[in-house]
């Protein structure tokens, strides 16, 4: 969920940006005094300010936005019974998906896209894993993401797998969980592996001992083959990975520049030593 929190207050933020070389109309004010309400975290009055920008202006252009925003602001306030059909009446709209976003970090609005993840997330919470196995499909085949950045869309992915891994765990059904999670065990340089590392964890836990995970590690560690001083795969769990040397690029590294010239066989047991899930059980 933070990463859509994060998307959520990018998209608060920037929708004036379509209209900086003329003046602003009252609906755009009125937006705009609802926004700054949220972003001095005062969610109850920036609510109430857009249920009364929606009033006022019912008509706006900003009309999408306002409704999404209300959306967001009633899961940050805990009411998410009432967020439910504020999302579901934006699935039901003609709102136009790839309206301009307006800002420099995403290229287009989303909305049913973005509702989708906020509806999935609330039925997570609910347990309802029909639910949620219904919206992870709108938004991984119906209002898919759409992005100018290869790292956003790559993101996108690895959110994807984690969703269904968790619908997947809350039926007890382990394996398919690591089955989406394997093509994700090591960071590319892309986008972050870490939330993916932590539910495949979890979903290795529930079908193997600690003992079995250590060894199925171990086992895929000692499967390395090597093609120069960059490339590299393993085989864990029947599955062909890529052991990419980004994994070097881990922030909480403190060796990195004596890593960076590591050669061979070294390079990649310093990877592995320093993987968040795999330096657990090669101790």
């Amino acid at each position: 969920m933070k990463k859509l929190l994060l998307i959520v207050i990018t998209f608060f933020s920037s929708f004036l940006a379509t209209s900086q070389e003329k003046e602003r109309t009252q609906d755009e004010i009125s937006f705009d005094s609802a926004m700054d309400y949220f972003e001095k975290e005062d969610n109850e009055t920036s609510l109430a300010s857009f249920n009364s920008f929606l009033t006022q202006y019912p008509d706006s252009r900003l009309k999408p936005r306002a409704k999404f925003n209300i959306g967001v602001l009633l899961r940050k306030l805990g009411r998410n019974d009432e967020a439910i059909p504020i999302f579901l009446e934006i699935l039901d709209s003609d709102y136009d998906e790839k309206e301009a976003y307006g800002g420099i970090m995403e290229q287009y609005a989303l909305y049913k896209n973005r509702s989708s993840k906020e509806l999935a997330e609330i039925y997570f919470e609910k347990k309802d894993y029909k639910k949620v196995s219904h919206y992870i499909y709108l938004f991984d085949k119906k209002y898919k993401y759409h992005h100018f950045c290869g790292n956003e869309i790559r993101a996108d992915k690895i959110y994807i797998a984690e969703s269904y891994a968790k619908l997947f765990l809350g039926q007890n059904k382990p394996q398919k969980a690591i089955d989406k999670l394997l093509p994700y065990v090591f960071y590319d340089g892309v986008a972050s592996n870490s939330g993916a590392l932590e539910i495949l964890e979890e979903s290795l836990k529930m079908k193997y001992s600690e003992a079995e995970i250590k060894e199925l590690i171990t086992k895929a560690v000692k499967s390395l083959n090597m093609q120069n001083d960059y490339d590299a795969t393993i085989t864990f769990l029947g599955k062909k990975l890529k052991v990419y040397e980004e994994q070097l690029y881990d922030h909480s590294n403190p060796m990195l520049g004596a890593d960076l010239e590591l050669k061979g066989n070294e390079k990649f047991d310093r990877i592995f030593a320093i993987h968040p899930l795999f330096s657990k059980y090669l101790q």
